[in-house]
């Protein structure tokens, strides 16, 4: 069985690259031939793939999608494939379009191919099922995937009690509130962040087998539900704070971003709220029923949607025919976008590689924190 992943870029420890990887080794896991296309491709994610023996490649116009049994496409990458009944060619692919947010605007895109192409389209939440709906998406096509977790982050060993020594803080930028908590809190306990002024590493099982709270949005929350260690959703759009039973299900609505109750709070009041509630919230995620969290299993997820059922390759090369001028338009702006990315990612290169990049990265830190430049 062979599957084919497209985005935009596949580089940093993010929340589409990291979808998209633990699909791949999940499947490759299963004994998948697994292949990974993106305009732009760079380390660190690299080294994930080279050890999951995962092959990945920038010539996405190179590639007839109808070789693959599965084909799961994130942003405006379905018009640079190829889509040839060739000899090599399934009579089936199961097409899965994936949209990552009900407002980025890159997530949001709804191409002619997609309504062409689509077997199902995938929803990180709640909340963004309910935007494609709105984008004219047929409701009966959408399923929403909840973000879910690899196998290797559910029923971790965790037997610690008392009051959390351990914070694990993973995010990428940190609002002013969280970031005053954070100093506040390395008084009290040992906080590891990853991510922004921290180290920018993939976050393992054994990072959230070790904390006793994890402070984060997205889709580290699922992994830290995953590991019944409690959650303390907070950043950039405010947030419900601990988890509990009264705002978990708005909460997860809104993929654990903070945006279900746009709550602000100082930086005592969080440092206080992660030290004195935290007895309450590990007892609320030790309470949850499998049931609960089965939708958060991402190898209970890929069973049901390799067993779906798939159009045939034939009808849709015919339904493309017919619209190729308009097509053609949606590939020319994805080219457009391919070239940028491409740009940047160089840029990137050249600048992390002349040292720029760290320097600024560095300077911005000790900045944040008041310390010498030097």
């Amino acid at each position: 069985m062979r599957a084919l992943f497209t985005t935009e870029r596949l580089q940093e420890y993010a929340g589409s690259e990291l979808v998209i990887l633990e699909a791949a080794e999940a499947l490759r896991a299963r004994g998948w031939e697994c292949l990974i296309a993106a305009n732009a491709v760079g380390r660190p994610l690299t080294d994930d793939l080279r050890r999951a023996h995962i092959d990945w490649t920038t010539n996405l116009s190179g590639i007839n999608a109808f070789d693959f049994d599965l084909v799961w496409i994130q942003h405006l990458t379905a018009p640079l494939l190829r889509y040839e009944t060739e000899r090599s060619a399934r009579e089936r692919t199961l097409f899965a379009f994936a949209h990552l947010s009900p407002f980025t605007h890159f997530e949001t895109i709804v191409t002619r191919h997609e309504d062409l192409l689509a077997d199902i389209v995938l929803a990180n939440s709640v909340e963004t099922a309910g935007r494609l709906r709105e984008l004219a998406v047929p409701p009966g096509r959408i399923q929403v995937f909840h973000n879910a977790a690899p196998a290797a982050f559910h029923n971790l060993s965790r037997t610690r009690a008392g009051p959390p020594k351990q914070i694990l803080v993973v995010a990428k930028d940190l609002s002013d509130e969280l970031r005053g908590a954070i100093a506040l809190l390395r008084r009290r306990a040992n906080v590891k962040h990853i991510g922004g002024d921290g180290p920018h590493t993939r976050v393992s099982p054994r990072d959230i087998e070790e904390a006793d709270v994890v402070v984060t949005i997205g889709k580290t929350v699922q992994y830290a539900l995953a590991g019944r260690v409690p959650v303390y959703v907070y950043n950039g759009f405010g947030g419900p704070g601990y988890l509990d039973a009264e705002n978990f299900d708005v909460a997860a609505a809104h993929n654990f971003s903070g945006r279900c109750c746009g709550t602000r709070r100082t930086p005592n009041e969080i440092a206080d709220d992660i030290l004195a509630l935290h007895g309450k919230a590990a007892a609320f995620v030790a309470s949850l029923e499998e049931d609960r969290l089965a939708s958060f299993r991402l190898d209970l997820f890929l069973e049901r949607l390799i067993a779906m059922p798939a159009a045939s390759n034939l009808s849709r090369a015919l339904a493309l025919s017919e619209e190729r001028g308009y097509l053609e338009r949606e590939r020319s702006t994805a080219e457009v976008v391919r070239a940028r990315y491409q740009l940047v990612h160089r840029l990137h290169r050249r600048l992390y590689g002349a040292g720029f990049l760290p320097w600024f990265f560095r300077t911005l830190s000790r900045r944040r924190q008041n310390l010498p430049s030097s």
